[in-house]
């Protein structure tokens, strides 16, 4: 008995999304709330989607988080967690999330659930000095009943040309 084009796509589908991502936390994420559906009035399949508009998608986070004690904030726009994660996951060119960005957040801060001890991780930028140092603290959503870990690391970024340096703006009759 072989299976129809629909389980097939179907099929097809969630192993795209599972190839995707290293890690199985986030290509289940995607897959349970945008993955592949079949529309069975039509008799088609509606491929996974691959741009979600932000306030979709945080509740589809959040409510994928849940299991593991991390709850919606009473006020969003003044939580700083729900800020950092805005910031983080919204791709600037189309104003939404899209999977590609998520695979970025996936390879800039690993795995979406930290075992042990489990811990959700956001970290936001917190500080950038005028010695061009950036430093980012971890800030994380612990689970319950399970110690967390702090990290802080620093990424020295490269010297940057203001209007004040003098190698700015070159004439064109000016020497080298």
């Amino acid at each position: 008995d072989r299976p129809d084009f629909i389980e097939i796509a179907m099929g097809l589908d969630d192993c795209l999304i599972s190839t995707l991502f290293k890690d199985e936390e986030y290509a289940t994420f995607w897959k349970q709330f945008w993955g592949a559906r079949i529309i069975h009035q039509e008799r088609r399949v509606q491929p996974a989607k691959e741009i979600i508009p932000w306030p979709t998608f945080v509740r589809g986070l959040y409510d994928y988080l849940k299991s593991y004690g991390v709850s919606f904030p009473d006020n969003p726009e003044s939580d700083l967690y729900y800020l950092c994660l805005k910031v983080i996951m919204i791709d600037p060119k189309l104003d939404a999330v899209s999977i590609e960005r998520l695979l970025l957040v996936e390879k800039w801060f690993g795995p979406l659930i930290q075992a042990p001890p489990q811990t959700v991780v956001i970290t936001p930028i917190t500080s950038l000095d005028s010695s061009q140092s950036l430093t980012i603290e971890n800030l994380s959503l612990t689970l319950p009943n399970v110690p967390s870990q702090t990290l802080t690391p620093t990424i020295n970024l490269p010297t940057l040309n203001t209007p004040s340096s003098p190698s700015f703006i070159k004439s064109p009759t000016s020497k080298q």
